[in-house]
C-alpha cells in the first residue's frame, strides 16, 4: 500500500509541476490576451503562483485526504489550525515586507508547514492505515 501511495503522490505531484511549468511559460501572454495590458503588474503575481501553490495543493490535498479516509480525521485538523495559524502570523509582515507577493509567500508558507505536519503525521499512522486497508 506505501507503494500505491507513493505512486499516486508522484502522478498528481508530476501533472501539477508540468500545470505550473506550463502557466509559468504561458501565463503572461493569456493574461495580456484575455485581461489585456493593463493587467500586466499581475503576471508576477501569476507566475510565482503558477510555481508555488499549483504544485503544493495536490500534495496537501493527498496527504490530507489518505489521513482522513483512514481515520485520522484529527491529525488533518490539526494541520489546518496550524496552517491558518502560520498564515495569520505570517501574512501581515510578508506583505508589509513585499506587498501583492508577500500574500503568495504567506499561502506558500502555510501549505509547506501543513505539508510537513501533515507527511509526520502520515508516516506516524502508516502502520495504522496499511492495516485498516488490509482488512
Amino acid at each position: 500500500k506505501k507503494k500505491y501511495h507513493l505512486f499516486i503522490f508522484v502522478v498528481s505531484f508530476s501533472i501539477s509541476c508540468l500545470i505550473g511549468v506550463s502557466l509559468y511559460l504561458f501565463g503572461e501572454p493569456i493574461i495580456l490576451l484575455i485581461l489585456g495590458k493593463s493587467f500586466g503588474e499581475s503576471v508576477t503575481v501569476f507566475k510565482l503562483i503558477s510555481i508555488t501553490l499549483i504544485p503544493l495543493t495536490p500534495v496537501l490535498m493527498l496527504l490530507g485526504n489518505i489521513l482522513i479516509y483512514s481515520g485520522f480525521e484529527k491529525y488533518y485538523l490539526i494541520a489546518l489550525i496550524v496552517n491558518g495559524i502560520v498564515l495569520l502570523i505570517s501574512s501581515p509582515f510578508l506583505i508589509k515586507t513585499f506587498d501583492v507577493v508577500g500574500a503568495v509567500y504567506s499561502l506558500a508558507l502555510s501549505m509547506l508547514v501543513s505539508i510537513l505536519i501533515l507527511f509526520i503525521f502520515y508516516l506516524k499512522t502508516i502502520k495504522n492505515i496499511v492495516n485498516i486497508v488490509d482488512v
